[in-house]
């Protein structure tokens, strides 16, 4: 059997710099300046505001590398990620040199620190969310990839067996016609309280309380963000452990007495709980949460070719690798040789053999964008 894995740098590669961190940022600026978010926050979010949360955020950087941050961080993941970033930054300038998933840290940071405003931190989080994920959208532009890339990028995705991308975009899907796992969320399915295929997304409909926006889907889809990987991991895994445990309640609350009078118990103390769970049961084609394919990751065999990944990020991912006995050769595409270096000091050589990025493309007769776009 043979797998691959996809990450960013495939975007890269047949959209340019546009898909980079700093164009994405860049591009939540431009927009902001433009009134482009007005339709998104229902005029309660302006370009002032905006600019003044991402201008800001970079002076709450510079000082999270001046150890100004240090007593707000109380557990261990929160501690590796702080040593994690002042060992990656020094002092910034600009928004845009702040790479995306490091945003979520300084967002998670502000918040530690201002306790007293700590009930809006979900919320904040979700509009920042939805920023981000314009932004990389880029127009809808990045759902077209797959019309620039040859018969001979089709031929080499079709030979796997599986599909694993870390990516949001459909292009592979588009290329392919085949099923692609997407691990950290897809553009084409709503987030669950949004989506009417979902129980929270069916009862907010009947609620009337769904917020998606017409043009802006892709803005609630059920992408995972956050500061670190084992978060986005932890948070999938609930996920998948709740999909599992769903399909039992209608059993149980036909044979297990006990289960249903625990359930009906929770009517008036835990209403919501108990509206989710009957709702389930009620109407067992509805999905309870959203899979994010790292079970399905975790049992495959044979080969995994790794491209598009730096193997700096995602160490969640490679730890699952690791972990993953029945996968007999690791192939990781390197895009420089600094990037080589990295993965020989990281991956162990037993199992992994390491090739160029680059001359995959070239093989495959691709060229690599040159120009920057959308800026």
């Amino acid at each position: 059997m043979k797998s691959v894995l996809v990450g960013n740098g495939i975007n890269i590669q047949f959209g340019g710099m546009a898909y980079s961190s700093s164009f994405i940022m860049k591009r939540v600026k431009y927009k902001a300046e433009m009134d482009g978010y007005d339709e998104l926050f229902n005029n309660s979010l302006t370009k002032v505001d905006i600019m003044g949360i991402l201008n800001g955020f970079v002076s709450i950087s510079n000082d999270i590398v001046d150890n100004n941050y240090d007593d707000y961080v109380k557990n261990a993941d929160e501690r590796d990620a702080l040593i994690d970033y002042k060992r990656r930054y020094g002092k910034i300038q600009s928004s845009h040199e702040i790479m995306l998933e490091d945003w979520f840290f300084i967002f998670h940071m502000f918040f530690l620190k201002n306790k007293d405003i700590s009930d809006n931190a979900t919320s904040s989080k979700q509009g920042f969310e939805r920023l981000i994920l314009d932004a990389i959208y880029n127009d809808g532009d990045i759902q077209k990839l797959h019309t620039k890339m040859n018969r001979k990028v089709k031929g080499f995705f079709n030979r796997f067996d599986n599909i694993f991308t870390l990516n949001y975009d459909n292009n592979l899907e588009r290329l392919t016609g085949k099923d692609v796992f997407h691990l950290h969320g897809d553009y084409s399915i709503l987030h669950s309280s949004e989506n009417l295929d979902y129980v929270s997304g069916y009862i907010r409909e009947n609620m009337k309380k769904r917020v998606v926006i017409n043009g802006y889907e892709h803005c609630f889809c059920n992408a995972l963000l956050d500061y670190s990987g084992k978060l986005k991991l932890r948070n999938a895994d609930l996920n998948h452990m709740l999909n599992i445990d769903s399909e039992k309640y209608r059993f149980r609350y036909g044979m297990d007495q006990n289960w249903k009078n625990d359930l009906l118990g929770c009517k008036s103390d835990k209403p919501n709980e108990y509206e989710i769970i009957m709702t389930k049961i009620n109407n067992p084609g509805l999905k309870m949460a959203s899979d994010y394919y790292f079970d399905k990751l975790r049992k495959i065999e044979g080969e995994l070719h790794i491209l598009g990944m730096s193997p700096n990020n995602d160490d969640h991912i490679f730890d699952i690798v690791k972990e993953n006995q029945k996968i007999e050769k690791v192939y990781f595409y390197y895009f420089s040789e600094s990037e080589k270096r990295k993965a020989e000091e990281s991956f162990p050589s037993e199992i992994y053999e390491f090739k160029s990025m680059l001359k995959l493309w070239s093989d495959l007769g691709c060229e690599q964008k040159k120009y920057k776009c959308n800026v």
